[in-house]
């Protein structure tokens, strides 16, 4: 079901890539993301999909891989991709029978924020794989808006308000410019931003947004608590200061706070679930160091201005 078209990231269909030795699974997962709006490409060896991400390294949205292959297994493939800085921030879904506590370990080492465990059903692929191609569409989305900006260069501190999921992007694209390495900067601030008005300000929590993923309710949930909630009152703040060898972003928002430190690591229960590995994927490609501060309602995040990361 490969349509021989590429897929303008920007908007329209997305576009998987499955990996699997066996036919018969990849005619599965087809049937099962059949009436979803994807593209699928098939491989059917890990050197085959190295070799279509290396001719379109831009095509894809997410890939879908089964570790256990012959020749080149599921992770040397996800390394190498992980090692590719055109491919780095490619999601990766890994898929397989090997669910072992060490086993899962390995696949976190090598780079995989998401896993499903086989047999899996349609009702688990359709949130993960939804989940993977909105994150990387984000970081795509937060590329395309970036534009060269001397004076963001210059700036030395700041402080802004916002109460909208619209504003914390266009923050965190404005903001990340005042960085050495903008695009994965935007991603990881909006992250934050995101987080504070999804769980500070609308006060939805960890398995709220998870069962509102899983049923699709999700727009309708934000809806709802931004109706309840007046924007006057219930905002969130970030502040930037730069100095000649960092840039620091200060998050705060007015809720209850939150246990930071179970988000701040990858938990091999979570690589199956919805959501809950915004803050780990943002520590990992975006920032130095990640701080959650008091009870969970402040994040100061911080870049080094001498670390150039290729994106």
């Amino acid at each position: 079901m490969d349509a021989d078209r590429k897929t303008d990231p920007a908007a329209g269909t997305a576009t998987l890539l499955i990996v699997d030795d066996e036919p018969d699974n990849l005619d599965l997962i087809e049937g099962m993301l059949a009436r979803s709006p994807y593209t699928l490409v098939r491989a059917e060896s890990g050197r085959e999909a190295l070799e279509l991400l290396a001719a379109e390294p831009d095509r894809y949205d997410a890939v879908l891989l089964d570790r256990m292959m012959p020749g080149m297994d599921g992770i040397t493939v996800l390394r190498s991709i992980k090692e590719n800085p055109r491919l780095n921030a490619l999601p990766v879904i890994l898929q397989t029978a090997a669910g072992s506590p060490h086993q899962v370990a390995q696949g976190l080492e090598a780079g995989a924020h998401y896993y499903l465990i086989k047999p899996f059903d349609r009702a688990q692929l359709i949130p993960i794989v939804a989940g993977a191609v909105g994150n990387y569409r984000n970081i795509r989305e937060m590329t395309r808006r970036m534009l060269s900006s001397v004076a963001l260069g210059l700036i030395l501190s700041g402080e802004f308000r916002y109460s909208t999921l619209e504003e914390a992007k266009e923050l965190a694209t404005f903001l990340a410019r005042a960085s050495g390495d903008p695009s994965p900067v935007a991603f990881g601030l909006f992250e934050l931003l995101s987080n504070a008005i999804e769980h500070g300000c609308l006060g939805i929590g960890y398995e709220q947004k998870k069962a509102a993923l899983l049923s699709g309710n999700y727009p309708a949930l934000l809806a709802a608590r931004r109706a309840e909630r007046d924007a006057s009152r219930w905002f969130a703040t970030v502040r930037i200061e730069r100095d000649e060898e960092a840039v620091t972003y200060t998050v705060a928002d007015p809720g209850a706070g939150f246990d930071a430190g179970a988000f701040l690591e990858a938990l091999p229960h979570r690589l199956t679930e919805p959501n809950g590995r915004g803050i780990q994927i943002a520590r990992e490609l975006s920032f130095d160091s990640v701080e959650y501060l008091g009870c969970g309602n402040t994040v100061r995040a911080r870049v080094a201005l001498s670390a150039w990361r290729e994106f």
